[in-house]
């Protein structure tokens, strides 16, 4: 009796241990380890930068992500200098509007990027991009708080 109640107590530890490793299996998301690497298009909106600083910008800049120094790519395209606003209030209408900053200005960078693509992910190195992230990029001659307004992928 005792033999059979060890074998039934071992095919039991036997399918639970399938079991946990079919789950386990099943729950890996296979769009994760199924990636491509392909250009992307990456736009940064540089804000609240002088007139000076901007100007340092150029085409053919190589960009690197100074916070987790992943090498981006290198500067496309750029638009002109903008005013940079900010939400501020408004007495007489008792509302906010968005006002000039003196002195500061906005600027978009693209940036073209080769990135590993996921279901989930746009992946350079260990940064993630995705439209909403602030980033601060660097290159050999300045350093610029940025924020991603735009992602087109390459075909």
């Amino acid at each position: 009796m005792n033999k059979v109640m060890k074998y039934i107590i071992e095919i039991v530890i036997l399918l639970l241990i399938a079991l946990a490793a079919f789950y386990g299996i099943t729950k890996i998301n296979t769009s994760v380890t199924r990636n491509t690497k392909k250009e992307v298009l990456v736009t940064f909106e540089a804000q609240n930068a002088t007139e000076d600083l901007l100007a340092k910008v150029a085409i053919g800049d190589k960009i690197t992500d100074n916070a987790k120094t992943t090498y981006l790519g290198t500067v496309t395209k750029l638009s002109e200098n903008r005013p940079h606003l900010r939400k501020v209030e408004n007495y007489e209408k008792k509302a906010y509007v968005q006002a000039p900053v003196e002195g500061y200005f906005c600027k978009d960078i693209t940036v073209s990027v080769m990135a590993d693509i996921t279901d989930s992910a746009i992946m350079v190195g260990e940064t993630e991009l995705k439209i909403g992230y602030t980033i601060p990029i660097i290159s050999e001659k300045y350093l610029l708080n940025c924020i991603i307004t735009d992602l087109e992928i390459k075909e």
